[in-house]
C-alpha cells in the first residue's frame, strides 16, 4: 500500500495545476470549486494518510483510490479531447454521468471513514497540531480540525461540488442533445 498512497501523493499534488490553470483561464471552471476538491483530496491525502502508515490496510484506502481513479480516468481523457476540439458524445457521457456514483463513494466509503479512523491518532499524537505558548501566539488543533471537516466541512463542500456536477451536467448533455 505505501506504492499507492506514494504515489497518490505524487498525481495529487501535481492535480493542483487544474486549479491554477482554471485561474490562468487555460481552462474553464470554478476556481474555488476547484482548489476545494484539491484540499480535500489533499487534506485526506498528504496530512491523514501519509502521516499514520496504520490507516494504509484500512478497507477505505482501496474503495478511496478506485473512486478518485475512475472519476480521474473519465476526466482527463475528456481534457484532452475538448483541447484538441470535440470530444466524442460517449467521452462527454462518460466525463458528466461518471461522477454521479463515484464522487459518493470517494467521500462517503473513501474519504469520511478514513478520517474517521484517523482521529484518535490525530488527538493522542497532535499530529499537524500547534499547542501555546509558542513565538506564533497561536494555537490549533488538526484533531478538531478533522472533526469539524467530518461533520461539517466535508458534507457541505459535498453538497455544493455534487450539486455543481449536476448543474454542469444537465447544461453539458442537453447541449449536446440540441446540438445533435
Amino acid at each position: 500500500m505505501l506504492v499507492t498512497v506514494r504515489t497518490g501523493c505524487v498525481c495529487q499534488g501535481a492535480a493542483i495545476l487544474e486549479t491554477i490553470h482554471t485561474a490562468l483561464g487555460l481552462t474553464r471552471g470554478s476556481v474555488p470549486l476547484s482548489f476545494l476538491q484539491w484540499f480535500g483530496r489533499s487534506n485526506v491525502l498528504f496530512l491523514i494518510l501519509n502521516s499514520i502508515p496504520e490507516l494504509w490496510h484500512h478497507w477505505a484506502v482501496p474503495v478511496l483510490f478506485i473512486a478518485w481513479a475512475l472519476a480521474d480516468i473519465s476526466r482527463y481523457p475528456w481534457y484532452a479531447a475538448a483541447l484538441l476540439g470535440s470530444p466524442p458524445k460517449l467521452l462527454t457521457w462518460l466525463r458528466y454521468t461518471a461522477f454521479i456514483p463515484l464522487y459518493p463513494l470517494g467521500i462517503f466509503g473513501g474519504e469520511m471513514p478514513l478520517i474517521y479512523a484517523s482521529l484518535p491518532s490525530l488527538r493522542d499524537r497532535e499530529l499537524h497540531s500547534l499547542r501555546m505558548p509558542n513565538s506564533l501566539n497561536f494555537a490549533f488543533s488538526y484533531h478538531y480540525f478533522a472533526l469539524a471537516g467530518l461533520y461539517a466541512i466535508l458534507p457541505a463542500a459535498f453538497l455544493q461540488l455534487y450539486s455543481y456536477m449536476l448543474r454542469q451536467r444537465s447544461k453539458r448533455l442537453s447541449a449536446r442533445a440540441k446540438t445533435s
